[in-house]
């Protein structure tokens, strides 16, 4: 079931699970439809006493930006030392 964000109006079409959970902030990965667009988003999560949503920490790619990154897979494994 796709959920759509009140503030920017895109449209979740898949959550999946967070890369890291340190206790209030987390990393969400989520694929959204932003004005008839997929994306992939990889955005930092607060929960806290005082703030609970989306940061601007993060970033959204394009389905053609996430082909781009997906070839240099091997050269980043190699720059982190794996």
């Amino acid at each position: 079931m796709a959920v759509q964000t009140r503030a920017s109006r895109d449209v979740v079409l898949k959550t999946l699970e967070p890369i890291r959970d340190r206790g209030g902030r987390s990393l969400h990965v989520r694929v959204l439809d932003v004005r008839g667009n997929p994306r992939l988003d990889i955005r930092e999560f607060i929960d806290d006493d005082t703030f609970q949503g989306y940061t601007r920490k993060g970033i959204c790619l394009t389905r053609e930006e996430f082909e781009v990154l997906l070839g240099q897979v091997e050269t980043i494994r190699a720059a982190l030392g794996g």
